[in-house]
């Protein structure tokens, strides 16, 4: 009876499959020729993602046991610890799940805008220019991320929007009010502040496009002309603004 399990056992050793790097690795040793295993770039973007994110996860559990977390919690931009601060943050949001993330990256928005204000407040103008793009980089980013998720299911686009459109909504019109105070406007954000008007088109026009498909009431249709009417003149912004706060969002 044991011959015959070893037997069985042995035979199925027939099954095993080596490893595609050992292979590769084995050939080249015997045979001296420059033969690799070449993984694919899905394989090889999934594995740096992967190591990135614990990397971040391994600096962040450093920060956290060693107090400097806590530190840097009230830096400002210009003081030593700030670097600290942002790589925490953005390493805590990224390990987010890809839903949440959005979510993650407008928070950490509103944080850089609060920032902003605080500068204000203390005359710290020296750092203001960089505070600013800091801020305007993160909202792309968030508004990017919303406009993939809908992209993703155009089905649901409306109610992947309309989930994080009180956090829009709320840094948008906080953005309004620091910027005028620090004698500024959206353009001083220069680029990034492009790619937030970018997504903020496209979002648009997948909301407009699915109000279109829907069976509207009186007063939806009158409102859908009037959010034509913005995107037409470019104010994609207020677009959505008006979007999320009309009829068209019940």
């Amino acid at each position: 009876m044991e011959n015959s399990n070893l037997i069985n056992k042995i035979k199925s050793l027939d099954n095993i499959k080596p490893n595609q790097e050992w292979v590769a690795l084995t050939k080249k040793n015997i045979l001296g020729q420059g033969l690799s295993y070449r993984p694919s770039f899905a394989s090889v973007m999934g594995h740096l993602i992967f190591q990135y994110k614990l990397a971040i996860a391994g600096l962040i559990l450093v920060c956290l046991t060693g107090g400097t977390w806590v530190a840097s919690q009230s830096a400002l931009p210009g003081q030593p610890l700030y670097s600290i601060k942002l790589t925490g943050e953005k390493g805590l949001a990224m390990l987010n799940g890809k839903n949440q993330e959005p979510l993650a990256n407008l928070q950490l928005a509103a944080k850089r805008l609060a920032e902003l204000n605080l500068m204000s407040e203390q005359k710290l103008t020296q750092d203001v220019p960089a505070a600013v793009q800091e801020f305007a980089e993160t909202k792309a980013v968030a508004h990017k991320q919303v406009l993939d998720l809908a992209q993703k299911d155009p089905a649901n686009a409306a109610k992947i929007v309309k989930s994080v459109g009180s956090q829009i909504q709320q840094i948008d019109a906080t953005e309004r009010t620091v910027f005028a105070d620090l004698g500024m406007n959206a353009s001083a954000a220069g680029s990034a502040n492009q790619d937030s008007d970018s997504s903020d088109k496209a979002i648009v026009e997948l909301l407009l496009t699915g109000s279109r498909k829907a069976a509207l009431t009186s007063t939806q249709q009158q409102d859908l002309a009037y959010a034509q009417g913005l995107y037409n003149a470019g104010n994609y912004e207020g677009t959505l603004e008006f979007y999320l706060n009309s009829s068209l969002s019940q």
